[in-house]
């Protein structure tokens, strides 16, 4: 909690002046633009004036964290006009689109991932784009197409606000953009972490620009156990970062809960999602993790991930320890760092590693989506075998899994966007009984939570059950499921339950060879195969199970649907 008399404010100018003026934004880039469509084979950088008044831009600098190119003097933008920026030798091929600056020292823009930055002549942030080839997609590719802002109203903010120009020529630079009217996506704002930066300085990190007019305290921040803050300041090119100073350094390994009360986005949205997070000061030299789950066969759209777990009772810091394969001859390759920043995983927790966050919480699952990191690249993990390799960044071995995809249950056809899961994280990484395919009940995937496969839950024995055995599907939001639940002690069983009527006409086959874990459910809404809902009566549940060793046992339950 926040001290009386011992707070101060530091916020950056740009963060109450220019940046929050939304004077000059950065409207369009095109970072890969060959195979060119209909524009110049050249990048360019679209600038637009959205103050309603002419703006000074002389002397105004473009960079990308590399190059710095300054704009030269008497550069002046008009209200609402658009300014072409490239280099100087591709000046004449922009010209036709519209009003254009050529720079000599034009900074480079990565076809991968980049952020560009436009500053006024005293070095004050002015508009930021931090973009990826991910924005891009399989109907709109990156070659020759630029990426646009969508909406210039929320210019202040960089969430879910650029995407592929729709142009057939590639891009618009020197005129209103392709998604001028584009429906409005979702916006939040959501605390999505905290670490340590030393032992008196905590930075929070949002997934938005905060606004600086909502961090004055008092309260502005809340901490259990309470500790005392002397200074917050907004950090990061994104403004995005919040920098909470300590009056006192932390206790290595003392895990504190941080939430925001009143701090929202520049556009004036609240923080949702994961409200408190956690923080601590790692153990030093603590690396006990292992690899817990792991998806290497996705589809096209898709991506790996690779899940990690802390068995201990350590704070472990993840700005440590990098990701590898192995080449057939042995020799360790392709090594990827995992977090840029002193990032924890804590005691006894699951953390997800994935280059597309997005695509695996439409894929399955995510309980917490604070817990799918995503980073810039993995390792190549190949889908039929491959290594991984975890390791310290001196080269210790932390663990290594060297995978199968025959590991899979052997029964199942496709195993596409279907992950491996490790049955018990003390038992040995590299004993292939020891990994199971990941249940149909959980969505072929548990990312960033218990594995649906893992072993340790004391009951023995087989169970199947309806709970609750009366329910009223009539949307009340009052019992309006029927779960048919099972429990095994081992993996390996296939369930398949069929619903019938009293007088013994199958009205609904539920599951058709489903893959279980060791425990889970599947839902009956109470309709019938035509997605009809049935009558109010008394129905019966039929379940067999079987695995592949020979064990098959069937259930009869009853159940009853009233309204």
């Amino acid at each position: 909690m926040l001290k009386k008399g011992l707070f101060t404010i530091l916020v950056y100018l740009a963060g109450t002046l220019a940046v929050q003026a939304f004077q000059v934004v950065i409207t369009e880039i095109l970072p890969d633009p060959s195979p060119a469509i209909g524009l110049p084979a050249e990048e360019f950088i679209e600038l637009t004036n959205i103050s309603g008044k002419t703006i000074d831009i002389s002397r105004w600098q473009l960079s990308n964290g590399r190059t710095r190119s300054k704009f030269p003097d008497s550069i002046y933008l008009p209200a609402d006009n658009i300014l072409i920026i490239c280099a100087a030798k591709s000046a004449d091929q922009f010209t036709p689109f519209g009003r254009t600056l050529g720079l000599t020292q034009f900074p480079a823009l990565s076809n991968e991932i980049d952020t560009i930055i436009l500053s006024n002549a005293s070095g004050e942030t002015i508009s930021v784009v931090a973009y990826s080839d991910k924005l891009y997609t399989l109907d709109f590719p990156s070659s020759g197409r630029s990426l646009e802002m969508i909406n210039l109203q929320y210019a202040c903010s960089f969430q879910n606000n650029w995407a592929p120009s729709l142009s057939g020529s590639g891009g618009t630079p020197g005129k209103s953009n392709s998604h001028i009217n584009a429906p409005e996506k979702d916006r939040h704002f959501t605390l999505l972490y905290a670490f340590c930066q030393t032992d008196t300085t905590v930075i929070l990190v949002f997934d938005d620009k905060i606004d600086a007019s909502t961090i004055i305290p008092p309260g502005a921040i809340q901490t259990d156990p309470a500790l005392q803050l002397s200074s917050l300041s907004i950090t990061g090119d994104l403004q995005n970062r919040l920098e909470c100073t300590l009056s006192r350094p932390l206790v290595t390994g003392q895990i504190t809960e941080i939430w925001t009360n009143g701090i929202t986005s520049c556009l004036q949205a609240n923080p949702g999602g994961n409200s408190r997070v956690k923080f601590g000061l790692p153990d030093t030299g603590i690396t006990a993790m292992v690899i817990n789950e792991i998806l290497f066969d996705p589809s096209p759209d898709g991506a790996d991930y690779l899940e990690l777990f802390n068995p201990s009772a350590n704070l472990i810091n993840l700005q440590n320890i990098t990701l590898a394969n192995r080449k057939k001859l042995g020799d360790i390759s392709s090594i990827s760092p995992i977090s840029n920043e002193p990032r924890c995983i804590f005691p006894r927790d699951y953390l997800v590693f994935t280059t597309k966050p997005e695509w695996i919480s439409r894929q399955f699952l995510v309980k917490d989506p604070a817990k799918i990191i995503a980073v810039e690249s993995l390792p190549s993990w190949p889908n039929e075998s491959g290594t991984v390799v975890l390791q310290n960044k001196d080269g210790t071995i932390i663990d290594e899994l060297s995978y199968s995809a025959a590991w899979h249950f052997e029964l199942l056809r496709y195993t596409e966007n279907v992950a491996l899961e490790r049955k018990n994280p003390s038992a040995k990484t590299q004993d292939a009984t020891n990994w199971f395919t990941a249940a149909m009940s959980a969505g072929y995937g548990t990312p960033g939570y218990a594995n649906s496969q893992q072993a340790g839950i004391a009951e023995a024995g087989q169970k199947v059950w309806l709970e609750p055995t009366f329910f009223s599907p009539n949307g009340d939001g009052m019992a309006d499921l029927c779960s048919l639940h099972y429990h095994f002690d081992q993996p390996g069983f296939m369930l398949s339950t069929r619903i019938y009527n009293r007088s013994g006409q199958l009205v609904r086959t539920l599951v058709n060879n489903g893959l279980c874990g060791i425990t889970g459910f599947f839902p009956f809404d109470g309709k019938d195969d035509k997605k009809n809902q049935l009558p109010a009566n008394v129905y019966i549940v039929v379940t067999d199970i079987f695995s592949i060793n020979g064990q098959v046992r069937n259930y009869r339950l009853a159940v009853t649907i009233g309204y």
